[in-house]
């Protein structure tokens, strides 16, 4: 950082505690230091050769194929507003990050033969007088900003072999040890997304958490996005889900420090504002409903089936999701240990998950559908439910089938429904209203949801089975071939 740089961040840090000292309050030395810490990250992602490194492993072929892809679907199937190329670049990017590059470290692993029961015995740290302290850290690990390391010692290995974790407080250096807590998560992610070119800030709850927010100009406000919980625009992630209240939280973007006293995601602020937002249960305002995650594609045209009427090739979405690994699309990926689960599910909470064919495609009758339970806890098993249909998302809602006191027989099991309406759709809802244990219940999960019609396969184009029917004819003169070459 140069001189300039240096004055100037000084010059805000002072500015801050001044303001706080003139409301009567004094900044403790660690929120000083987590803001300064913040902002130093934040300049040190504009530098452009740092930009250039993370953007190097970066998949962005990859990855903006499948922003591209989310843009198509969602505007194919008519929502309103579409997904922006932009923030399904950030999405991706999120889940990319999430599953193949970063790692999460409670006690580090050994290094020599991985023995994850390692024992911590010991730090490494610049700080006089610190507990359990040998040495400071390695010059190549402070050129990193690691001012402290963490010391494992692995009994496997004979003689016992000590591992290394400096905490990296350098975004670039990140690149190359992939691994650490909530910090290197936002610090590393919120690199990757300005490599990306997406405008980012890093939010610090002065409590013990870090995430990132972006900027997202179609929607005209910040996204909440935390990388180690690949969580994408979920605020309420931490006093709602995790029951964790928020403590001065504080935005490091480059161009400067911002005092988030009214976070979107904190519960714990004014009574009015709360109430203003739903969070209360108050009637001055509607309780805000959960949003629905966007349409993906079911991709669950080669799911193997014995019944050739199943529905493939539509689209999926549902009341929420648990990302990245049980979303809504797992559903319908013909894989009984796979799920979808959603925690807005709770409490005997509605929920819902819907399959749908293209706007173009015949509406379909529907015939009889089916549910799969997936892996664990049977009192998260839908018990009733209803499926409706639709012809179009203008359209409403209309009453195909019904099901109460649904009862699975064990784990990865499926149950079969008949439906007796003959009512065409394209757009087909199963509407949870209760759960086989909803006191006891914090989410719904489903391992599967196929629909079943007739004629057989019917959202097929003519193209396609014409296609189908050429390649099956031309299997039957390669067959007859081979036999006449005996």
């Amino acid at each position: 950082m140069s001189h300039d740089a240096d004055e100037q961040l000084a010059r805000q840090l002072q500015e801050e505690e001044n303001r706080a000292a003139g409301q009567g309050q004094v900044l403790p030395p660690s929120m000083l230091g987590s803001m300064q810490d913040g902002l130093q990250c934040a300049r040190r992602c504009e530098d452009e050769l740092v930009q250039a490194m993370a953007f190097s492993v970066l998949p962005m072929e990859q990855l903006q194929a499948q922003a591209s892809e989310a843009v198509e679907v969602s505007s194919a199937m008519g929502e309103d507003p579409a997904v922006a190329l932009p923030d399904a670049l950030a999405e991706t990017l999120l889940a990319w990050f999430k599953l193949s590059f970063f790692s999460w470290v409670d006690k580090l692993p050994c290094e020599r033969c991985g023995n994850g029961n390692t024992q911590n015995v010991g730090i490494e740290t610049l700080r006089p007088g610190a507990p359990n302290c040998s040495f400071p850290p390695r010059s190549e690990e402070l050129q990193g900003g690691a001012q402290r390391v963490e010391l494992y010692r692995c009994d496997h290995c004979v003689p016992a072999h000590i591992s290394r974790f400096p905490r990296y407080n350098d975004p670039q250096a990140l690149l190359d040890s992939r691994k650490g807590r909530c910090g290197e998560w936002a610090k590393c992610f919120g690199l990757c997304c300005r490599a990306a070119g997406l405008d980012v800030r890093w939010i610090y709850d002065m409590s013990d958490h870090t995430w990132v927010e972006y900027y997202s100009s179609a929607m005209g406000r910040w996204l909440h996005m935390d990388p180690c919980e690949a969580a994408y625009d979920k605020p309420l992630l931490y006093e709602q889900g995790w029951g964790k209240k928020l403590h001065d939280v504080i935005a490091c973007h480059h161009l400067g420090l911002y005092d988030l006293a009214a976070y979107p995601g904190k519960q714990s602020g004014a009574a009015d504002w709360r109430q203003q937002r739903g969070e209360t249960g108050a009637s001055s305002a509607a309780p805000a409903k959960a949003p629905a995650t966007r349409y993906v594609k079911a991709h669950d045209e080669r799911v193997a089936s014995d019944r050739p009427d199943r529905l493939r090739g539509g689209f999926v979405r549902a009341s929420g999701e648990n990302k990245p690994h049980e979303g809504v699309a797992k559903v319908a990926d013909g894989n009984p240990h796979s799920k979808w689960l959603d925690f807005g599910g709770a409490n005997g909470r509605e929920t819902w998950l819907e399959y749908s064919l293209s706007q173009q495609a015949t509406p379909v009758t529907v015939t009889s559908f089916e549910l799969t339970s997936a892996n664990d806890f049977p009192e998260r098993d839908p018990r009733d439910f209803v499926l409706e249909g639709s012809t179009s998302t203008a359209d409403g809602w209309r009453h195909l089938a019904a099901a109460n006191n649904a009862s699975f027989l064990g784990r990865h099991a499926t149950l079969s429904f008949d439906v007796s309406s003959s009512q065409p759709c394209r757009r087909w809802r199963l509407r949870i209203t209760a759960l086989r244990d909803n006191s006891a219940a914090n989410c719904v999960q489903l391992s599967g949801f196929a629909l079943f019609a007739k004629p057989a396969a019917p959202n097929q184009s003519p193209a396609k089975i014409s296609e189908q029917r050429q390649g099956l004819e031309q299997e039957g003169r390669w067959r007859r071939a081979a036999l006449l070459s005996r």
